[in-house]
């Protein structure tokens, strides 16, 4: 079993003939009239059409992101290479020529996968541009809540006793 960053999967079942038939698998518990058809065998990436069942290429071992289906373990390769330039300083274009052999891809599509992705392109002074986690909108702090005053207890309940104990 491989515990990824975004996925968990079988590395066995991403083989052509496993990713075959869980999508015919797929199809018949969704009762889909007729079953999706599994994706080519070979391909680590592929360009999504509307319309195309997501679910099954997911049940398949693919991720849809970017308008592209990504095959889980490239998918892993993937950010692997992207970490491996946010530590080594590597700039934006330079990775993103290696990434575009990665997954097939032409560069928009793969600059829309990395985005996707949750990275974007930083400038950076005096150097190339390279590429970076995108930052979420700073969260705003919950405004302080009044606490609830909660009413005394019933004196006649036994958790009254149990009230004067606690005060004690």
């Amino acid at each position: 079993m491989w515990v990824g960053r975004r996925t968990v999967y079988l590395p066995k079942l991403l083989r052509p003939d496993a990713a075959a038939l869980l999508t015919l698998l797929w199809g018949v518990w969704t009762r889909k009239e007729p079953p999706p058809p599994p994706p080519a065998p070979g391909l680590t990436s592929f360009a999504v059409d509307k319309g195309t069942d997501t679910s099954s290429l997911h049940a398949a071992g693919f991720a849809v992101l970017g308008g592209r289906a990504i095959r889980f373990d490239m998918l892993e390769r993937l950010e692997d290479e992207l970490e491996a330039a946010l530590s080594s300083g590597t700039d934006a274009e330079t990775l993103l020529t290696k990434l575009v052999s990665l997954l097939g891809a032409s560069k928009d599509e793969a600059r829309a996968v990395i985005a996707a992705l949750g990275w974007r392109e930083v400038a950076v002074a005096d150097a190339k541009p390279v590429w970076r986690r995108a930052r979420e909108k700073p969260r705003r702090p919950d405004k302080a809540k009044p606490k609830k005053v909660e009413p005394p207890p019933d004196p006649h309940s036994p958790f009254a006793g149990l009230a004067a104990l606690k005060a004690r």
